[in-house]
């Protein structure tokens, strides 16, 4: 039987897998050294970039997750916690479309 970390980190490599096919590259913020960040920082074709939390049904986040989270924000850049690949699709798909239009 899967643990709840597996299970999240499932979610998380089937996400980045589909994404990649975006264009977009997906970095896991934990192995960068950013803690209490967002799971992944996700670059956007379009030159933007948003945050993505992973987090099984009914699982809140962190005191330091909440902090982050908050911080991140407040400076403007999209944070989204999602508790299924649906969710995680459509807010890509948010991003996608929100910054189609972007000429760097």
């Amino acid at each position: 039987m899967k643990t709840k970390a597996e299970f999240e980190r499932a979610m998380e490599d089937t996400f980045c897998k589909e994404i990649r096919k975006d264009g977009c590259i997906p970095y896991k913020s934990e192995t960068r050294g950013l803690k209490d960040h967002p799971d992944e920082l996700v670059l956007t074709p379009q030159r933007t970039f948003y945050w993505m939390e992973f987090k099984l049904p009914g699982e809140d986040l962190s005191d330091g997750q909440r902090i982050r989270f908050d911080q991140l924000k407040r400076k403007g850049h999209s944070v989204y916690k999602v508790t299924n690949l649906d969710m995680a699709f459509f807010y890509h798909e948010y991003e996608m479309n929100r910054n189609k239009d972007f000429r760097p």
